[in-house]
C-alpha cells in the first residue's frame, strides 16, 4: 500500500576525508615532484653538454685540417713562382715549354696526395696545363679537355692581385662545364698571379684542395657515434659532406646539395650564431662556424705568420652540424626519468599511505560516536512511516466515501470498501485495473487523453465544483457520481487519490463526464 508523502529514511555515512586528505598531500606532493623534474633536467642538460663538448672538439679537429691544407698550398705555390720552369713559361706564353711544364706540376702533385688539381690558366681565362687526379691516378689533361674558367670567381679574385699576393678561396663542390662534378668533391682553390720578366700578367697558377680527407675525418666520426649525423656546409648553405651519405646517393640535380632549403628551420639558427645548440622537433641540432682566420688559427699558425705572402682569403665559413635524433634525446631523457621518477613515486607512496592511515582512523572513530544515535534515528524514523501509512490505511478502509489511488499509468492501486460497495466490486477486485474501465464505453478513448493532459500539471480538485460525472459500475449500470482529485508524488512517482460520491442517491441527473 502506497501513502503519500511518506519520509524516507536515509543512512548518513561519514564519507572518507578526501578534502582533508588531497591538503595535506598535494602540497607535499607539488615539492617533490618539482624538486624530481628539476633533479632530472640537471641531470639531462649535464650529458647534453657533455655531449656538445664532444662534437665541438671533433668540429676544431676538421677545422685544423683545412688550416693546414691553406698553409701548405700557400708555401707550395710560393716556391712554385720561384721555379725556374715558371719563369720560362711565363717569358714563352707561346706554350713551347709546356710539355715540360706538366712534367714540373705532375711531380709537385705526387708531392702532395692532397692536391686535386694543379693548373696554369692564362691571362685570357684559359686553361693552359691541368694535372688532375682521378681515382688515385695522376695525369695531365690533353688540349681538348682544357676549359675556359674566365667566370670562375677565384679567376677574377686572382688576376686582380700583384707579385707576391695569394688568393684563398671558399670551399664548395668541384664544378665541371656548368654543373656540380659527380661524385661531388669538396674543394679549395689557393692562387697566384704569374708575371713575366717585365711584369706582365701571364696567367695564374692554381691549386684545388682535395677536402677528402677533411671529408674523411667527418665520416670517421659516424663510427663513434652511431647515432649522430654530422654534415659539413659551406656559408651558402651548400652541402659539402655528411657522414650518412655516399657518393652513390647524391643525383644529377644541384638542389640536393642545398642544406639551407632542406634544413630551413636549421640553417635560420645557424647564420644568427657562430655557434651553439637547440632542439626541434626532429632532435638536437650542435653546430659550430669556422671562419677562414679561425681555420689558420686551429692549424697551429695564423695569418701573422704569413704576413709577407700577403694573402687574400674570401670571407668563408665552414659549419660542422651534428643532429642527435629525437629517438636518442628521448631514450636519454627516459633513461635519467625512469629511475628519478620511480624514487619521488615511493615517497609520495609511503607519504599517502601514512597520511591514509592517520585519516582512516579518525574516521573509524567519528563512525563509531554516530553510528549508535544513527541506528536509533532510523529505527524512529521506520516507526513513524510505519504509523503513518497505518494511519493512511485505516483513514481510507473507514472513510464512508469512495476512496481509489490511482498511478501515473492509469491504473487502481488501491481502493476502498466504500468504493468497491458503490461500484459493485468484491474486496481487492478493483486493484491493478485500469481506471477508464469505470468510464462510460464511449468517453474511454477520450478519458485517456484526459488524464494524460491532467497529468502534465494536475492540480487539486474539489469535490461539487460543477464536475458530475458517470461512474460504470461492474454489471454495467451508470450511477451520477462526483468525483474530487487529490494529487502527489511519492519515491519520484505520480499518483492521484480520487474521492467518489454516489449521486444517484439524491436523485440528481449528472451529465455525463469521466472520471478524472
Amino acid at each position: 500500500m502506497k501513502t503519500p508523502n511518506t519520509p524516507v529514511s536515509r543512512t548518513h555515512k561519514i564519507r572518507p576525508p578526501v578534502r582533508q586528505f588531497l591538503a595535506l598531500f598535494l602540497p607535499v606532493a607539488a615539492v617533490v615532484l618539482v624538486a624530481g623534474f628539476h633533479f632530472v633536467s640537471l641531470r639531462i642538460d649535464d650529458q647534453l653538454q657533455a655531449f656538445v663538448k664532444d662534437e665541438r672538439a671533433h668540429i676544431f679537429h676538421v677545422g685544423g685540417f683545412i688550416g693546414a691544407e691553406i698553409v701548405n698550398a700557400v708555401n707550395t705555390l710560393r716556391a712554385l713562382v720561384e721555379e725556374p720552369i715558371v719563369r720560362q713559361a711565363a717569358r714563352s706564353p707561346d706554350g713551347s715549354v709546356l710539355p715540360l711544364f706538366e712534367d714540373t706540376l705532375l711531380a709537385l702533385a705526387r708531392r702532395n696526395p692532397s692536391f686535386q688539381q694543379v693548373r696554369w690558366i692564362s691571362d685570357k681565362g684559359r686553361e693552359m696545363v691541368r694535372i688532375t687526379r682521378d681515382k688515385g691516378e695522376l695525369f695531365a689533361v690533353p688540349e681538348t679537355g682544357l676549359q675556359e674558367k674566365s667566370d670562375r670567381y677565384y679567376v677574377t679574385a686572382t688576376t686582380r692581385l700583384t707579385v707576391g699576393e695569394f688568393y684563398v678561396s671558399r670551399v664548395d663542390l668541384n664544378v665541371e662545364h656548368g654543373k656540380i662534378e659527380l661524385p661531388p668533391r669538396a674543394m679549395i682553390r689557393v692562387a697566384t698571379p704569374v708575371f713575366d720578366g717585365q711584369n706582365r700578367r701571364r696567367g695564374i697558377l692554381v691549386i684545388n684542395i682535395s677536402a677528402k680527407y677533411m671529408l674523411e675525418a667527418v665520416r670517421q666520426m659516424q663510427s663513434s657515434a652511431d647515432d649522430t649525423r654530422y654534415f659539413l656546409v659551406n656559408q651558402l648553405g651548400q652541402l659539402l659532406v655528411a657522414s650518412h651519405q655516399l657518393p652513390s646517393e647524391y643525383s644529377a640535380s644541384d638542389s640536393d646539395f642545398d642544406f639551407s632549403a632542406s634544413h630551413s628551420a636549421v640553417w635560420q639558427q645557424i647564420t644568427a650564431q657562430r655557434s651553439g645548440s637547440f632542439e626541434l622537433s626532429d632532435g638536437l641540432w650542435i653546430w659550430e662556424k669556422f671562419a677562414s682566420a679561425t681555420m689558420l688559427r686551429v692549424s697551429g699558425l695564423s695569418l701573422d705568420d704569413l704576413e709577407s705572402s700577403r694573402i687574400h682569403a674570401d670571407e668563408f665559413s665552414l659549419v660542422l652540424i651534428a643532429h642527435k635524433p629525437l629517438a636518442t634525446i628521448l631514450e636519454l631523457r627516459q633513461e635519467n626519468r625512469v629511475p628519478v621518477m620511480l624514487g619521488v613515486l615511493v615517497v609520495l607512496s609511503v607519504y599517502a599511505l601514512s597520511l591514509f592511515v592517520l585519516l582512516r582512523g579518525l574516521v573509524i572513530e567519528q563512525r563509531a560516536k554516530l553510528k549508535a544515535s544513527y541506528a536509533a534515528a532510523h529505527a524512529a524514523e521506520v516507526e513513524r512511516v510505519r504509523e503513518l501509512q497505518e494511519r493512511f490505511r485505516r483513514l481510507v478502509e473507514t472513510s464512508s466515501i469512495g476512496q481509489i489511488l490511482i498511478d501515473d499509468a492509469g491504473r487502481i492501486v488501491m481502493s476502498n470498501p466504500a468504493a468497491e460497495a458503490m461500484l459493485g466490486y468484491k474486496k481487492g477486485e478493483l486493484n491493478h485495473r485500469p481506471v477508464d474501465q469505470l468510464v462510460p464505453p464511449e468517453l474511454q478513448d477520450q478519458h485517456v487523453r484526459w488524464r494524460e493532459d491532467y497529468l502534465v500539471a494536475p492540480e487539486t480538485r474539489k469535490m461539487g465544483e460543477g464536475r458530475e460525472l458517470e461512474a460504470v459500475t461492474k454489471d454495467g449500470k451508470r450511477i451520477p457520481v462526483e468525483i474530487g482529485l487529490n494529487p502527489y508524488v511519492e519515491d519520484g512517482k505520480q499518483f492521484v487519490l480520487a474521492s467518489i460520491i454516489d449521486l444517484s442517491e439524491r436523485g440528481n441527473n449528472a451529465s455525463t463526464y469521466s472520471v478524472t
